[in-house]
């Protein structure tokens, strides 16, 4: 096949880090792997996000004008050229980018090129105008979009922004998931190595802690971690990894609470390496978000993978990903039932976790695995 020029626009991508960024990095890398010949297009990094590594060579990194909150605007005219230099034969897009996705449509349209798009979450949070945007531009931008994807059917089908969508839906979950066979001797050398082996129990949330990040409501995980501290003696510890504006926020909470340093954690930012340990150390793996702005829930599905037992919300995104079958250790509950978290908590520290961690890292392998992900973008690009 002829080299085959692909321009990947997205909101944000490494060295800054973040499941979006995992996800678009895992389709670039898969994409290469198929031998088309990619460029990515991002802005630069926004001064209050963590970064990790260095910027790879088919990088291209625009100054945004202006941030409203997490969202960049990027000088239109700018990425036009940038586009016109690189003349791709497709166009892939990352939904929600507003204005520069426009800019992409109109390129797309004004030289007959292929445009693609990746849906990962609804516009509600950190963009002032997106009812607006989405009921205007959004909507006109379907009409040039050629195809899809989604990390889910079951998140494609109930997304506010695709209602609308009558094509088919392309299925490209995030593909971050590496080469590994875990086993128990793994989880437990993790938990000696940072020191929690003491613990009967180790629960785990992973999120950033930002303004534009509180749908993932840990201010209701650490409602519910208090209430079950309350009835259950149990010696065990909760874990919060991840970083932001809002962590001593958190902290105070946590105290305000009667949460202390014996059953709680705040570890700020670890870098990949820790943390991979955290969640093998882990035995039970928080979600609590709510709304439509998780659209798969790497962190949940990560952790299944690392051998951890799973209590999420039972929204779209995160069901679509940790439910395709029945046979996981998994509990979905009511989004903001902090005292069903509760339940569950009770339920599964009661429970010989040994076992439910093989079979859900098994799961991952089977749904999640790279091979069976790449013939999907393939046909994303292809069809």
């Amino acid at each position: 096949m002829a080299e085959v020029k692909v321009a990947i626009i997205t909101i944000q991508y490494p060295p800054t880090i973040g499941g979006l960024q995992r996800h678009i990095k895992g389709i670039v890398s898969l994409a290469e792997s198929l031998d088309y010949n990619t460029t990515v297009i991002t802005t630069e990094p926004n001064p209050t996000m963590e970064v990790e590594g260095e910027l790879d060579n088919n990088v291209i990194q625009l100054p945004a004008i202006v941030w409203f909150k997490d969202a960049p605007i990027i000088n239109p005219v700018k990425l036009y050229m940038v586009l016109k230099d690189i003349s791709p034969k497709i166009v892939h897009v990352v939904y929600p980018f507003p204005i520069s996705l426009d800019i992409a449509c109109v390129y797309a349209w004004l030289h007959k090129k292929k445009l693609v798009c990746t849906y990962i979450d609804d516009i509600t949070v950190g963009f002032p105008l997106n009812k607006i945007y989405e009921k205007t531009l959004w909507k006109i931008c379907k009409y040039v979009i050629d195809s899809i994807s989604v990390s889910s059917q079951e998140y494609g089908k109930n997304a506010t922004g695709l209602k609308d969508w009558r094509k088919r839906f392309y299925v490209i979950p995030p593909p971050v998931f590496d080469e590994f066979n875990l086993s128990l001797s793994d989880k437990y050398n993790a938990k000696k190595k940072l020191k929690l082996e003491g613990y009967d129990r180790v629960m785990l949330f992973v999120g950033g802690l930002r303004k534009k990040l509180t749908y993932k409501r840990l201010d209701l995980l650490l409602r519910a971690w208090a209430e079950f501290n309350k009835d259950e003696k149990s010696n065990s510890i909760f874990v919060v990894i991840g970083g932001g504006e809002l962590l001593d926020y958190y902290k105070k909470m946590a105290s305000d609470l009667g949460l202390t340093q014996k059953n709680t954690i705040f570890k700020g930012y670890v870098p990949r390496e820790t943390l991979i340990d955290y969640y093998l150390a882990a035995d039970v793996f928080v979600l609590p978000s709510v709304g439509t702005n998780e659209g798969f829930g790497i962190a949940a599905v990560e952790a299944m993978f690392y051998g951890n037992a799973v209590i999420a919300s039972d929204i779209p995104g995160i069901r679509g990903a940790v439910k395709r079958e029945e046979k996981t250790h998994v509990s979905l509950v009511p989004p903001l039932n902090w005292k069903k978290i509760v339940d569950e908590l009770k339920y599964w520290f009661s429970k010989d976790l040994r076992e439910y961690a093989l079979e859900n890292h098994e799961y991952v392998k089977k749904f999640f695995n790279k091979e069976r992900i790449k013939k999907e973008l393939k046909k994303l690009y292809e069809d």
